[in-house]
């Protein structure tokens, strides 16, 4: 039972860092499609790519960590977001970006494992405090997010510059799963 505080609080630690990897790059990317000569439509297809992913492997994802374990889906779901931004940062056109979105959101199973370890930390008087936490958490990595992805860009953003915020976000993913590699107990 004492590694239960612990746990829970490299589990926010993790949601925390990786949302806010998140947060850097989405508000970018519209801009890094236009930088890449992409219509509207495509930029928002490509955007949606990522949710579609999300949809078809959530699923899977969540019993898959019902059968192994929570903490190896965290650590694989946040190893396939640094893969995800690094493709993004050396992406060449929109149907590059489209395609790295669509395996970020594939591989999007650590939010969902996160919360399935936070009931799973949880007894009845402590479940809405621990999904209370991880929604904060989620909310508070979108509101960074996108602060730093704002100072990492610029006021005139180059090439370069688009590739330095997704490489920020797969540092910051990269960081998230190192955390919940050493300090994360398993709860399943």
């Amino acid at each position: 039972m004492a590694s239960r505080p612990a746990s829970l609080a490299a589990l926010v630690g993790v949601v925390l860092i990786g949302m806010t990897g998140f947060g850097v790059f989405l508000p970018i990317f519209p801009f890094l499609a236009l930088e890449l000569d992409a219509a509207p439509t495509a930029i928002t297809i490509a955007m949606g790519a990522y949710s579609f992913g999300q949809l078809i492997a959530s699923p899977l994802w969540g019993r898959l960590s019902d059968r192994v374990g929570r903490k190896p889906i965290l650590i694989i779901g946040l190893i396939g977001g640094v893969l995800s931004y690094l493709w993004l940062a050396r992406a060449e056109s929109i149907v590059d970006l489209g395609a790295a979105r669509l395996f970020g959101g594939l591989m999007a199973g650590n939010v969902g494992a996160a919360f399935a370890a936070a009931a799973d930390l949880a007894d009845d008087r402590t479940r809405a405090r621990n999904m209370g936490l991880l929604g904060a958490a989620v909310g508070f990595g979108f509101i960074a997010g996108p602060a730093l992805g704002a100072f990492l860009i610029g006021e005139a953003p180059t090439r370069a510059d688009f590739a330095n915020v997704c490489l920020a976000s797969a540092a910051l993913a990269a960081l998230a799963a190192l955390v919940a590699l050493i300090a994360f107990r398993e709860t399943h």
